[in-house]
């Protein structure tokens, strides 16, 4: 494999589940960071996404010989990623878990360089975070498939192996919980 052209995943991935280590490597080096965001944007937990994306990983290289190539291989890495996170987060539901604020700034990174701006930023993400924190492990993983990838709810049913009335009536609960939280009237 050349190190210096960027390749396509789709690429990668056939390359890889052809038997290319140095394929695999590139696409876990490619992937990480977007698995650990995706992971932890359900969990809220910096461990506990570490671990489902360590899950999804393996998962991937499990898998790689099952991709079709008909959808998008973003929408499908998303897809085992949220799964394994939703799979850890019900397998430790009754542990408790802190937030740490540094968490999400370490996923995604203020881009603003005025101050203000860089404050205002801080303070709504906070919000938005301590908003998302009162939803359950499945809420946040449906908003996310949701707002991220605009899935409709029997989309995310199918995703998620979930009937899709109880994925409507959580997106319904959770984006109503969120509207509360943060303030915005019910439209």
């Amino acid at each position: 494999m050349d190190g210096h052209a960027p390749l396509e995943p789709e690429l990668l991935v056939r390359a890889a589940a052809a038997g290319d280590r140095e394929a695999f490597e590139r696409l876990v080096q490619d992937w990480r960071s977007s698995i650990y965001a995706w992971c932890y944007r359900v969990l809220l937990h910096e461990e506990d996404a570490l671990d489902a994306t360590q899950q999804t990983l393996l998962r991937l290289a499990e898998r790689l010989g099952t991709w079709t190539g008909r959808g998008s291989f973003p929408a499908w890495l998303r897809t085992i990623a949220v799964r394994e996170a939703l799979s850890l987060a019900r397998r430790d539901k009754n542990r408790p878990r802190p937030l740490d604020p540094e968490d999400l700034d370490a996923v995604a990174p203020p881009v603003h360089t005025d101050v203000r701006e860089r404050l205002d930023r801080a303070a709504r993400l906070e919000c938005v975070r301590d908003a998302m924190a009162t939803l359950s492990p499945q809420q946040r993983a449906i908003v996310v498939l949701r707002l991220e990838e605009d899935l409709k709810p029997r989309e995310i049913a199918a995703r998620l192996d979930l009937p899709p009335t109880q994925v409507r009536v959580q997106l319904c609960r959770a984006m109503a919980n969120l509207r509360n939280r943060l303030g915005h009237s019910q439209e």
